[in-house]
């Protein structure tokens, strides 16, 4: 068998990369990631457009983007505004170093736990996640706000014979997230799913989609 793996390789084994027969390098930017966002309004005539060049003619080119295609809109009768300033924010940090700081190694190691949990009778599929970032919000009518600031996700999904369990957790600060407690509580979904009745009469019926 052939196998292809798409995608930058980040997380994955130094000897699953090493036996690979080809590899090829990672498209990278010259900088670290970055995005903007521009929202312009005419009227009730509103339009997004985005760009990761954050240069002066980048930028210019976005708010130019935004402005031209929001010209094309319908009104959205529905558009409340921007909201009026000026009013500018503290800085707020809500920042933790040990989730910014997360290895691929360190997050693979409680998967490999929450996948065995599931033993012969349930497959598991799962992710856990962390980034550090710092989001700035400014608008034409002086309101001014930015956030420095770490994620941490952790999502897992259980799947038998006839049913399934999901749980996910989302936290800036990765200390906060049980992996296996959460893992159990996807587990049990699971099981407590198992054997579902598939001869029910059509009706009305009270129905509980999360405890």
């Amino acid at each position: 068998p052939v196998y292809i793996i798409f995608g930058t390789g980040w997380g994955m084994a130094e000897e699953l990369i090493a036996a690979t027969d080809a590899l090829l390098p990672p498209i990278r930017g010259k900088s670290d990631f970055n995005h903007l966002s521009v929202r312009a309004a005419v009227g009730k005539q509103v339009a997004t457009a985005s760009s990761n060049l954050l240069t002066p003619e980048g930028l210019k080119q976005a708010v130019n983007d935004a402005y031209e295609m929001a010209l094309m809109r319908a009104p959205d009768k529905d558009w409340a505004g921007l909201p009026e300033g000026p009013f500018t924010y503290p800085l707020r940090v809500d920042f933790y170093e040990n989730t910014a700081l997360l290895t691929p190694e360190e997050r693979a190691k409680p998967l490999l736990e929450v996948f065995r949990l599931g033993g012969e009778t349930y497959s598991a599929a799962g992710y856990l996640a962390n980034s550090a970032l710092t989001v700035i919000v400014a608008n034409s009518h002086n309101v001014r706000a930015a956030c420095n600031t770490t994620t941490a996700k952790f999502s897992v999904l259980y799947t038998g014979s006839d049913s399934s369990g999901y749980w996910e957790d989302f936290t800036r600060n990765y200390e906060g997230i049980d992996i296996m407690a959460s893992a159990r509580r996807a587990l049990e979904k699971a099981k407590a799913s198992a054997n579902p009745k598939t001869d029910l009469p059509a009706g009305e019926y009270v129905t509980i989609l999360e405890d």
